[in-house]
């Protein structure tokens, strides 16, 4: 089993705590899990990379008072090492 370490981000905006999120779950050698209120579902690409879709319930990108929350789905393309 691979042990990584580091995420280097191809597109979209990844947190560091969602890099650590998502290298525990590899770490682990599975393809989802659920991290605190998100759910990690990774798929191998081409070209040794990696897609990621993380869903969790938020207000949306420009949250007013009184927004409903909502199911969101980020999708992002990453490489490890």
């Amino acid at each position: 089993m691979n042990t990584y370490t580091q995420i280097s981000t191809l597109s979209g905006h990844l947190t560091a705590h969602d890099k650590k999120a998502i290298l525990a779950v590899m770490n682990l050698g599975l393809t989802q899990g659920q991290v605190g209120k998100k759910s990690i579902f990774i798929m191998p690409t081409e070209n040794n990379s990696f897609t990621v879709k993380i869903s969790m319930k938020d207000r949306g990108m420009m949250p007013v008072p009184g927004s409903q929350l909502r199911l969101s789905t980020y999708s992002h393309t990453f490489t490890v090492k």
